[in-house]
């Protein structure tokens, strides 16, 4: 027989005005679909903990702001109390329908990683996550939120299982795994499980492209060797191909999310990188505060783009469009950006003494405050119209 006797009835601190009302009103909601009466008033303060100001919502810290003195009711409910957790998603969709509901609203679709250390968690396996930024031991959700000028609120959640999981049945009933959950890949979850048509071209095609993409280089990396391969290998080939369908369809944020994953991965580092961006269309990226020391991106279209505070000690910009690209406090130190073409690029307060400038076109760009020697201003193809590091304007 179950032991309830570490059980704290203490009442809530109080609540006041509209909110209190709200609140109270949404449990009402839910109670119907906790079996005890004790997991109806644990799950009450959990809500409530999770709505407080405190900072980091663990067992322990919502134990602490709801009165409890240890974790072990709030860790019951989540882990072993008997309740609708499908019901109370639909609970959750409709109170969502009720309050933020309007004409302008979208469907916001992504994975996220949780990374774990053991082997025993459902559908955990090195796998790449985007929480990391690189291929780790994971599991990967698929979570789906609606959001309106009114507010925003997760409505459905799936968590994704890969082929090493499905196809081992044995495991799958150790885990709890229902026998009818067959594999289904991470768009298929958004379209079948999440029961979501793609609605519009982000929901639909970009993520579904940029989820396949990821996966598809994922076994390029692991089972097929990637890093190591040779160069002109088919492996080279097939993952170059795949990134320049992939990253067509996708809008700025993602260009650089997938930037990133190449760059962690390893694959556009160096002088003679696994991979190009040769011609990759990257205007407007933003890589604000961003690490990528030896990145290659020559001859890349980076117009418009910005870099600040960025570290790209080492990396290679030879023959690469940076036309009113931002660089301001990035670190340059080895940069190569042999014939370069920065028009009205800012550079201003950068320092420069160390970058490979010959050839490069400064036309235009804002030196102001620079740091740069005479010889590599005779190097550099053009410097008309350049605001220079004394503030006047070359002719």
């Amino acid at each position: 027989m179950q032991d309830f006797s570490c059980f704290s009835e203490k009442p809530l601190p109080p609540i006041e005005g509209r909110w209190a009302a709200a609140f109270e009103h949404l449990c009402q909601r839910i109670h119907h679909l906790f079996e005890r009466r004790e997991a109806r008033l644990r799950a009450k303060k959990y809500l409530y903990g999770l709505l407080s100001s405190v900072k980091r919502k663990n067992g322990w810290q919502i134990a602490e702001e709801v009165g409890e003195s240890a974790p072990y009711n709030i860790q019951h409910l989540l882990d072993r109390a008997k309740w609708d957790c499908d019901g109370l998603r639909d609970e959750v969709r409709t109170y969502v329908y009720e309050t933020l509901v309007d004409s302008k609203s979208v469907l916001v679709v992504d994975e996220t990683g949780f990374l774990k250390k053991g082997t025993k968690s459902v559908g955990v396996q090195r796998q790449y996550s985007g929480t990391a930024g690189r291929i780790e031991n994971c599991q990967i959700g698929v979570f789906l939120a609606y959001a309106s000028a009114k507010g925003h609120a997760f409505i459905d959640r799936e968590l994704y299982l890969p082929k090493s999981w499905t196809e081992d049945r044995q495991r799958c009933q150790v885990a709890g795994v229902p026998p009818e959950v067959e594999f289904a890949t991470k768009p298929q979850l958004l379209t079948v499980r999440l029961n979501v048509r793609p609605i519009s071209r982000i929901i639909g095609l970009t993520f579904k492209r940029t989820v396949s993409y990821l996966d598809r280089m994922s076994d390029l990396l692991l089972i097929y060797h990637l890093q190591t391969s040779q160069p002109g290998s088919p492996v080279r080939a097939i993952a170059q191909a795949r990134t320049v369908t992939a990253r067509r369809d996708l809008d700025t944020t993602r260009q650089v999310e997938l930037v990133r994953f190449l760059w962690k991965a390893g694959l556009i580092i160096g002088e003679q990188p696994i991979m190009s961006l040769n011609a990759a269309p990257l205007t407007f990226t933003k890589f604000q505060d961003a690490l990528l020391n030896s990145i290659n991106l020559s001859e890349a279209l980076l117009n418009g783009s910005t870099f600040d505070n960025c570290d790209l000690q080492g990396a290679i910009f030879i023959g690469t469009n940076l036309t009113a690209a931002i660089l301001e406090n990035v670190n340059l130190t080895g940069v190569n950006m042999t014939q370069a073409l920065l028009p009205r690029a800012n550079l201003s307060e950068d320092d420069l003494t160390k970058v490979n400038l010959t050839g490069a076109n400064l036309a235009g760009a804002n030196l102001k405050g620079a740091m740069i020697t005479p010889d590599q201003l005779k190097q550099v193809a053009s410097l008309q119209g350049a605001i220079m590091p004394d503030g006047s304007k070359h002719p």
